[in-house]
């Protein structure tokens, strides 16, 4: 059973726009996921350094202003966006698997469309 030409056409269109917009995302996902691993690699560089230094307090900015705070509030701060940065990267790998899998099976979709074997 075969499409007619302009079925096949809107088909192969909707699939490339699809491939297209998933290709982005995967683009933005992949910015995203550099951006939180480099303020993991900030953060873990900070605890170090304060924890090397025994520091009693430390000068937070806070806008246009900084204010102090004691050394082991701001590791535990530390500690809780550390979690919360490596909760969002997990789920940005997992968003990262999702979206690679979908263009891996539309570019499949359109191989097989034009009868292209990988």
């Amino acid at each position: 059973m075969s499409l007619p030409p302009q079925a096949l056409q809107k088909l192969l269109v909707e699939m490339n726009a699809n491939l297209r917009k998933n290709e982005a995302d995967l683009q933005m996902v992949n910015i995203q996921l550099n951006r939180r691993n480099n303020s993991l690699k900030l953060n873990e560089l900070t605890t170090s350094e304060l924890k090397k230094d025994k520091v009693d307090t430390v000068w937070k900015g806070c806008g246009k202003m900084f204010y102090k705070q004691s050394s082991e509030k701001y590791l535990t701060d530390l500690k809780m966006q550390d979690d919360n940065l490596k909760e969002q990267v997990n789920a940005l790998n997992k968003k990262k698997v999702y979206i690679e899998t979908t263009v891996k099976n539309t570019i499949n979709g359109m191989n097989k469309i034009f009868g292209i074997e990988n």
